[in-house]
């Protein structure tokens, strides 16, 4: 098998005798030196699955390029859930028919809504599973939105307009408008289904789905995974790292201010609260044990002031965050939760 990589088959070669009798001859063999690596676009957004061999041998190897290529199918398959943006996916169908009488979900949607609201209420709002007509108000123009138009989105935000029932798996909304937007949530659950799918296979793996990242093991002769956590102002230098023996990270940021002269680079992220760009924070990095979690008070924690959004994560065990603002002179502040100092090392500056 090893010679036929790279090299010409003779006619008596076994490779060449496996040609003739019709049995494929690989191009290229699993590494086993290093992780396999996925990539597909995913969500909005590029997702990378990397999976280790168990030893450096070619069968691990090609247990980890399969356990690879199964949790980059799960996230398709949270694609396919909770992406907004395709008209196929479990949510957009609940967007569509809701208003008009309860609408029959899987239990997996039904559950992780029940989440979602449970957030919005511990979070006085500052996560809102229903801010996307807020969103789409603020990204259809150069311009701010005007009074009327803000007051009019608002009336259409709310988990209150959400009639969840877990038990019936239907979802309902009260009136034409609302409509469900996970955001970084529905990141760190698909991020959670393929982290899944690399512990059932026994692989230690990371799983990124832009934003959020969720680990499986540990990786080769280390104590825990080295999570970059990208700078708010220049996303491509590095704020600093987070030590995660497991669970998740996730990130949210604020948008780029726009260049002198330019239109905005992306629509601002929203809060829900009153409809107007999110005044909290700069960006919100949440440690959690899941990826929905992560991804859900991240969200929370970019809108909330640094004091509130601690007191959110005493409600969720196994948390914390580190948290940068911006002072009236415009520098930048970083808040680490209290007790998780050391596990946050800030870049060198």
């Amino acid at each position: 098998m090893v010679a036929a990589v790279g090299m010409a088959l003779t006619p008596a070669s076994p490779a060449a005798q496996r040609v003739r009798s019709g049995i494929p001859v690989p191009t290229q063999l699993p590494r086993v030196d290093g992780p396999s690596r996925r990539y597909r676009l995913l969500l909005g957004t590029s997702v990378k699955v990397e999976a280790y061999p168990r030893t450096r041998t070619l069968d691990d190897a090609r247990d980890a390029d399969a356990a690879a290529d199964a949790a980059l199918d799960a996230t398709a398959a949270a694609d396919l859930l909770l992406n907004t943006y395709r008209s196929d996916s479990e949510l957009a169908r609940v967007n569509a028919s809701a208003a008009t009488g309860p609408v029959a979900v899987t239990p997996a949607l039904a559950t992780l809504l029940d989440a979602a609201l449970r957030l919005a209420t511990l979070s006085g709002g500052a996560f809102d599973p229903t801010v996307r007509p807020l969103e789409q108000l603020w990204a259809a123009g150069r311009n701010p939105p005007g009074v009327e138009a803000v007051r009019a989105a608002r009336a259409l935000t709310g988990a209150d307009h959400v009639h969840l029932n877990v038990a019936a798996h239907t979802i309902g909304f009260d009136r034409a408008g609302v409509a469900l937007e996970l955001g970084t949530l529905a990141k760190g659950f698909a991020a959670d289904v393929a982290r899944g799918v690399l512990r059932t296979r026994g692989v230690s793996g990371l799983v990124d789905t832009g934003g959020v990242q969720a680990v499986s093991g540990l990786p080769p002769g280390k104590a825990y995974w080295t999570i970059g956590v990208a700078h708010p102002m220049r996303p491509d230098t590095l704020l600093g790292t987070v030590d995660l023996a497991s669970g998740a990270v996730a990130t949210v940021a604020q948008a780029l201010p726009p260049l002198p002269g330019a239109p905005p680079r992306q629509a601002p992220r929203i809060d829900p609260r009153d409809g107007q760009p999110a005044r909290g924070a700069v960006s919100a990095t949440v440690v959690a044990p899941d990826g929905t979690l992560a991804g859900g008070l991240a969200q929370a924690l970019l809108v909330l002031d640094v004091a509130h959004g601690h007191d959110l994560l005493r409600h969720y065990p196994k948390t914390w965050a580190v948290v940068v603002t911006q002072d009236a002179a415009g520098r930048l502040v970083t808040s680490v939760t209290d007790g998780h100092q050391s596990s946050f090392h800030p870049a060198a500056r």
